[in-house]
């Protein structure tokens, strides 16, 4: 999820209209992440001031002067289902304030990532589940778009040598190694790449990539 989020800034236009917003939970903190809260951070708001969300709207007015001004279209939420798996009063705020913004008055556009836990408490709410595209990300299989992911990937590794991760022997390991999972395969090819480099061999071959997945520190 993430990583797709690092690479909306590069290929979606106008990205500088989007704000982006992370509820990922720090257990070092006690206190919850809610939405309004990251969203004025985001924006540079000072939440700490006595006045600051005291509009009693569910949207707070600073919040929504500054997507008008700035001509925000659009809140990148990494992390949805640790905003949505709170109680019901917590839960229901989150989702009004969703609302609020996606509806005409803002018509800003809500791209929210999150595992099946989110997709769950969207879809417990039927008018959440009418308004809100769905869309899920499945695991790597055998597959063309798997082997031109990896023809891409092997031209982003430093390597001399061509490795032809996309051939059957190869792709096939990687799969059945990470089980098809993005971060996963990433990191397998970053660690096969570095002791590749180190042994001097410059290429991954199915001994690199055996040794690798024995021990992704060998390098």
């Amino acid at each position: 999820k993430t990583a797709i989020i690092n690479q909306m800034r590069n290929r979606i236009k106008k990205s500088e209209g989007l704000v982006y917003v992370s509820m990922a939970e720090d257990p070092e903190i006690k206190t919850k992440k809610n939405v309004r809260m990251e969203l004025a951070k985001a924006m540079g708001l000072p939440i700490d001031t006595p006045s600051f969300g005291k509009s009693g709207l569910d949207l707070p007015r600073e919040i929504s002067e500054v997507i008008r001004l700035r001509k925000k279209w659009g809140v990148v939420i990494d992390e949805l289902h640790d905003a949505l798996l709170r109680n019901k009063t917590d839960q229901r705020l989150t989702l009004s304030m969703l609302k609020r913004l996606s509806v005409q008055e803002f018509g800003v556009s809500i791209i929210a990532f999150g595992i099946a836990a989110a997709s769950t408490a969207l879809n417990f709410n039927h008018e959440f589940k009418r308004r809100f595209y769905q869309y899920q990300l499945n695991d790597w299989e055998e597959t063309p778009d798997f082997r031109s992911f990896l023809f891409e990937l092997e031209e982003w590794v430093p390597l001399r040598e061509p490795s032809f991760l996309y051939e059957e022997e190869l792709m096939n390991a990687i799969l059945i190694a990470t089980g098809g999972r993005m971060d996963s395969v990433i990191e397998l090819i970053q660690n096969a790449a570095a002791f590749a480099i180190k042994s001097g061999k410059e290429h991954i071959d199915i001994e690199t990539l055996s040794k690798t997945i024995a021990n992704p520190w060998l390098y």
